[in-house]
C-alpha cells in the first residue's frame, strides 16, 4: 500500500468521524427558538408522530445514508433528558432529530449544515 493510499484512506477515515461528530454535536442540538416553535407546533399538529407505525417517532433506530459518500450513519432519537452522544442517542429539538421525525424508509432529505448542503436517504428504521 502507498503512502498516498493510506494517507487517502486515513483522511477519508477522519472526515466520517468529524461528520459524525457535527451532526451530533451540542452545537447542532440547540436551535432557534423559531425553529424549537416550528417543531413544536408539528408534534402538537400530529399526535401521531410518537407513534407512527412506518414514520420515525421517538425511541426509534434511523439507519442513514449519506448519499454523496455512502457512508452509514445510526442514530436512536430520544427525549432531551436521555440525549447520550457516545451511544447513538440524539435528541428530538436537535437540527438532525426534528428533522427525521415522520420521515419514512427510502425518504430523502436535505441539511443545510455549516455552509454545505448534505444529503441522506433513510436506509432503515428499527422501532
Amino acid at each position: 500500500m502507498s503512502i498516498s493510499s493510506m494517507f487517502f484512506e486515513n483522511f477519508r477515515s477522519l472526515s466520517y468521524v468529524i461528520k459524525s461528530w457535527v451532526l451530533t454535536s451540542d452545537f447542532m442540538t440547540y436551535q432557534s427558538p423559531a425553529r424549537l416553535m416550528a417543531l413544536m407546533d408539528r408534534m402538537q399538529g400530529d399526535k401521531n408522530l410518537c407513534s407512527d407505525i412506518n414514520g420515525v417517532g421517538i425511541g426509534d433506530t434511523v439507519y442513514l445514508v449519506d448519499t454523496l459518500n455512502f457512508h452509514p450513519f445510526r442514530f436512536t432519537i430520544v427525549p432531551t433528558h436521555r440525549f447520550d452522544r457516545s451511544v447513538g442517542y440524539i435528541t428530538i429539538e436537535s437540527y438532525l432529530g426534528s428533522e427525521l421525525l415522520g420521515l419514512y424508509e427510502n425518504d430523502i432529505f436535505e441539511l443545510f449544515i455549516m455552509g454545505k448542503y448534505f444529503r441522506f436517504i433513510i436506509e432503515r428504521i428499527e422501532k
